[in-house]
């Protein structure tokens, strides 16, 4: 089957444990959604696919994305709940039309509800200044 021209692509629920390469032949891919599964990486290619607007992938094993995900300048929403994936990468915060992000669990570094509530910019924020301070080595409180 050509798979070219897929828009959504949901794998949810499925015990996936990594995606093939092949990914990255679905060049108009919009929406992925990977929840649910057993990844401990998110493929390479992945990042290749920059018509992604909403990269979910919840509740696998990541620990850690990698900063390609800079390619992903379309990106709009992004959720990695229930990884242990202790701070997102720098290059999240090039994404400029990044609108949503859903982040934290077990693990993670999660910034205060008052921030998240605040929504995306002020998650980022946080997520810089937490790099920032262990670069540092010096936590600013107030």
């Amino acid at each position: 089957a050509n798979l070219s021209t897929l828009v959504v692509l949901k794998l949810d629920f499925n015990a996936i444990q990594e995606l093939p390469p092949e990914i990255c032949n679905m060049s108009h891919l919009q929406d992925l959604s990977v929840c649910n599964n057993q990844l401990k990486a998110v493929a390479v290619q992945v990042y290749l696919l920059t018509s992604l607007t909403r990269l979910h992938v919840s509740h696998n094993r990541l620990t850690s994305l990698s900063g390609d995900i800079a390619n992903l300048s379309n990106l709009q929403s992004l959720s990695t709940i229930g990884n242990p994936i202790r701070l997102l990468p720098p290059s999240v915060w090039r994404l400029s039309k990044l609108r949503e992000v859903a982040a934290g669990g077990e693990g993670t570094d999660s910034p205060p509800d008052e921030i998240i509530a605040r929504g995306p910019k002020s998650f980022l924020a946080f997520h810089k200044a937490l790099e920032d301070s262990w670069k540092t080595e010096v936590v600013e409180m107030e």
